[in-house]
């Protein structure tokens, strides 16, 4: 009996653990794991003063807002230096270009002076003639004729102007006697001397050329004609009357002359010179 005793407690080992544990009773293991996530849900839980959820002083929201208002200011400030040099660099080109068809036209409207000048002096020789006791010859009054058979026409520049006045440009400009001198030069003296030529050029087709259709023969001309060919040119139905015809119409040519030359290109020469000198000083331009 004894070594069956023995032999059945071989055979089924003591279980030398409690078959319940207590409750209370943790492994070191997991009590360490418990305590590391309270820690991290304890870091969770408090709030960081920069976090989303902190509410800011108002000194910070003062001071970001001032931040922001200064940032956006400086760069209004740099786009307004930036257009403004852009703008005196543009106000600069134009003055240059302005200068360049001012003291074009000076040298145009000298020339055109001078030779109404001269024409003038046609002019007076040819009534002299006209009006002597002995009437000239067909030759003398056809040669003397169209030495002054042409119109004075002559066009103005006002390109550069033009453009600024209908683009609005012509704010760059910011001296004021500038732009009332660059007004009263482009929109009264080149329009009064536009008005005159126009005057002349309609006066010599409507009376002039009618009148050498009617009574000269073009080949006893040359070709530039200016000057007779033929030692006998042909007047036709020459009279008293058509003398006189022909005299008044050369004299009221003389006065259109006079009267361009005085009210218009005389006039204006000095006036494109004085704007000239002012573009130079205000731009410091040689």
């Amino acid at each position: 009996m004894a070594d069956n005793t023995e032999e059945e407690h071989l055979d089924n080992p003591t279980n030398t653990q409690p078959a319940n544990l207590p409750d209370e009773i943790i492994p070191i293991t997991d009590s360490e794991t418990i305590t590391k996530n309270q820690e991290i849900q304890i870091m969770e839980v408090h709030k960081h003063p920069h976090h989303v959820t902190h509410k800011k002083k108002w000194g910070e929201y003062l001071l970001e807002f001032l931040m922001l208002f200064l940032a956006v200011f400086l760069g209004f400030v740099a786009e307004n230096i930036r257009e403004e040099k852009v703008e005196h660099n543009r106000e600069i080109n134009y003055a240059k270009q302005l200068l360049v068809e001012l003291e074009a036209d000076v040298v145009k409207y000298s020339d055109y002076a001078r030779r109404l000048e001269i024409g003038m002096k046609k002019h007076k020789e040819f009534s002299k003639m006209m009006t002597a006791s002995k009437p000239p010859s067909n030759y003398e009054l056809t040669s003397a004729f169209y030495k002054l058979y042409y119109t004075y026409r002559i066009n103005v520049t006002s390109v550069t102007y033009s453009q600024m006045k209908f683009s609005g440009t012509l704010r760059y400009i910011q001296n004021r006697d500038i732009i009332n001198s660059l007004q009263e030069y482009y929109e009264k003296y080149q329009t009064r001397i536009e008005s005159y030529s126009r005057d002349q050029e309609n006066f010599y087709s409507k009376y002039m050329e009618p009148f050498v259709l009617n009574h000269f023969l073009s080949t006893n001309i040359n070709d530039l004609g200016d000057s007779v060919i033929v030692a006998n040119p042909i007047y036709l139905n020459r009279t008293r009357e058509t003398d006189i015809q022909l005299t008044n119409i050369m004299e009221t040519e003389m006065h259109n002359i006079a009267t361009n030359l005085e009210r218009s290109i005389q006039p204006t020469i000095p006036n494109a010179k004085n704007l000239i000198a002012l573009l130079k000083v205000e731009y410091h331009i040689e």
